[in-house]
């Protein structure tokens, strides 16, 4: 009897060793995961199921529409300083700058005579999303000029080895060639236009210099986070001019964050893009965004170096 109530003691010590062990894992698996290693620090990811991903069900149903589009703004009150001071937090941890990386600048003399091929419609090129393969003048237009188009010709995936974009109806077109398997594809399609280069792996989209999107992009140039945020004036309901500065919650990190019944109190839901957006003072928006416009500039600038006519690169 006394053997049979020690094995049971044992058995009972061994399973709750390997329950605590198994939440070690989890919340080891899930700030591994983040792309913040200053919250892993900070210890505020938690277990996917006090994560807040059940959103819609949580927050108060007129906070909810489809899109910011749809946003009642009359009612919507500034953020407190608090939930300021979160937003604030989370913005910062964001990396805005970006540098035109220019890889192993040796390749560039075969990568320039296998890009003019492409663009001479010699070689075809592959749109993954479509698995269907283009000559170059198939994809744009029969009438599509070469010699009066802009090209950016850098390391935009991080590789060592330059992509080449191609401006074509005020939208960017990145091409990639592997020189193993001698095959070109498409590596962004950043059409319609208003979407710009922020440096390698990172773009922006702008829109009338009021509303603004920063995405962040894998070396397969798809999106691992974006940030949204934009501002305009319409008249009140006393019809008089009001300013509006709203930032949502970075996408990357509603699933590593608290999301907190305050946090969800003062905010609008947009269902289409699964956003938190919280409306801010100017002085609040300004220095949440510092940042980002700062980073714009450098980019601006930086992107001339990489910039070239066609008589210029080829």
């Amino acid at each position: 009897m006394r053997k049979g109530f020690i094995i049971y003691l044992i058995l009972c010590g061994f399973l709750f060793l390997c329950c605590c062990a198994g939440i070690g894992i989890e919340n080891y698996a899930i700030s591994n995961d983040s792309n913040n290693n200053d919250y892993m620090e900070n210890e505020i990811s938690l277990p996917h199921d006090t994560m807040g991903t059940n959103i819609e069900e949580r927050i108060e149903s007129t906070r909810i529409f489809d899109s910011y589009i749809d946003f009642t703004y009359d009612d919507f009150q500034y953020a407190d300083d608090k939930v300021y001071a979160q937003i604030k937090d989370l913005y910062i941890t964001i990396d805005f700058f970006g540098d035109f990386l220019r890889g192993d600048m040796k390749k560039y003399s075969l990568y320039k005579e296998k890009y003019l091929d492409l663009l001479n419609n010699k070689v075809k090129f592959l749109v993954y999303e479509s698995s269907e393969e283009y000559f170059l003048h198939e994809f744009f237009s029969p009438s599509f000029n070469m010699r009066s188009s802009t090209y950016y010709f850098f390391d935009m995936n991080t590789d060592e080895k330059p992509e080449l974009a191609i401006v074509y109806n005020n939208s960017i077109y990145i091409f990639y060639y592997d020189e193993i398997l001698d095959e070109f594809s498409l590596w962004l399609d950043m059409s319609p236009s208003w979407h710009q280069l922020n440096g390698s792996l990172k773009i922006r989209w702008n829109r009338g210099g009021l509303s603004h999107v920063f995405y962040q992009l894998d070396e397969n140039g798809k999106e691992l986070f974006s940030v949204y945020f934009y501002s305009f004036q319409k008249p009140n309901s006393n019809g008089e001019a009001e300013e509006y500065y709203m930032v949502a919650l970075p996408n990357h990190l509603l699933g590593n964050i608290v999301i907190t019944e305050e946090l969800l109190s003062q905010a609008y839901y947009s269902k289409t893009y699964k956003l938190l957006y919280y409306r801010l003072e100017e002085e609040q928006y300004d220095e949440i965004t510092k940042n980002y416009f700062d980073a714009e500039k450098l980019a601006n600038e930086a992107l001339k170096d990489v910039s070239f006519s066609f008589e210029e690169l080829f």
